[in-house]
Order: C-alpha cells, then sequence, then structure tokens
C-alpha cells in the first residue's frame, strides 16, 4: 500500500546502570505488515545484535514498548565503548551510514577493529542488510538503505554522567 517511516529503538544498559539508546531506521508497507512482523524481527534484530554487547538490552520501541531479551550486564561493560559499523549506502556511492553499537562486547574488537569476519558479526550485517518482509534498515534520513559492512572500529562516546564523589 503506502512506504511507512519507523524507527527501533534499542535502549542499552551498562554494568553501572547507565542507559543509551540504539536507533534504527526502517522502511515498511503498511499494507502488508503487522505488529506481528515488527515483534519478531525485534527479537531477531536483538538476538543478532546480543553476541555483540556487553551491556544488556533493557528495552525495545516502536510506537509502543516491546519486552526486550532482557538479561543481566557483563561485568565492565560500558555503552561509552561502541562498535562502529561503517556500512555503505545502496543507490548512492560514496557515501555510508555509522552503525553505532553501544556497550560492544570487549571479546569482540580485534585491537581497534571489528573483525568483519566474525560469524556473530557476519549475522548481524546480514541481518540488518536483507529485507524481511517489507521491513528494510534505513538511514537515518529514510533515504537508502543499508548495503556491506564498509568496515568496523572501536569508538567511544563521551556522554557520561559525573559519579558521586564520596
Amino acid at each position: 500500500m503506502t512506504t511507512k517511516n519507523g524507527i527501533i529503538s534499542l535502549t542499552v544498559q551498562d554494568f553501572d546502570g547507565e542507559i543509551t539508546a540504539m536507533p534504527t531506521f526502517v522502511q515498511f508497507d503498511d499494507g502488508t505488515e503487522d505488529f506481528g512482523t515488527f515483534a519478531t524481527y525485534i527479537q531477531n534484530l536483538m538476538e543478532n545484535l546480543s553476541p555483540l554487547l556487553d551491556g544488556a538490552i533493557v528495552k525495545a520501541r516502536l510506537v509502543v514498548d516491546y519486552n526486550p531479551l532482557g538479561g543481566d550486564p557483563a561485568s565492565g561493560a560500558e555503552i561509552e565503548r561502541t562498535g562502529l559499523l561503517s556500512m555503505s549506502l545502496t543507490g548512492v556511492a560514496g557515501r555510508s551510514y555509522g552503525y553505532d553499537i553501544p556497550a560492544f562486547k570487549y571479546s569482540k574488537f580485534d585491537g581497534n577493529k571489528i573483525p568483519l569476519t566474525d560469524t556473530d558479526v557476519e549475522a548481524l550485517v546480514s541481518y540488518i542488510t536483507f529485507p524481511v518482509g517489507s521491513i528494510t534498515v534505513v538511514n537515518e534520513n529514510w533515504s537508502y538503505a543499508l548495503g556491506s559492512a564498509r568496515n568496523g572500529a572501536k569508538t567511544f562516546r563521551k556522554h557520561r554522567k559525573q559519579t558521586k564523589r564520596t
């Protein structure tokens, strides 16, 4: 029927209780997709992300809250330590989209890089680059679908709240 835009927002928590949102921009056909399809898509997205996180997914949103995978953050998990996958965009040459994964699993890094040949990384890239039904992961302007992963790097966010002094 009509192509609509949406955001699946996953809330990731680290060991210290800090949280951050991880948006995934999607497009879908409003005539063919129902909430059951989105529930399945969100569940599978979390299952593909989970092996790459030291943090825990504590909430997922798509207009309404959805019950996520859950689990406890790994000891030492930090949402500031992210894994950034540089993704090509379909239909445009020379541009890329940064798919930033908070509290990226420390053991998955190879130095300061994310090995794109890692089984869990390959599974996530495959999942977010191939449509499920009419659900397609797109960039933040909903203009281009994600293509292949170009590279992956360890990155850091700077937004942690100052801890209380004792």
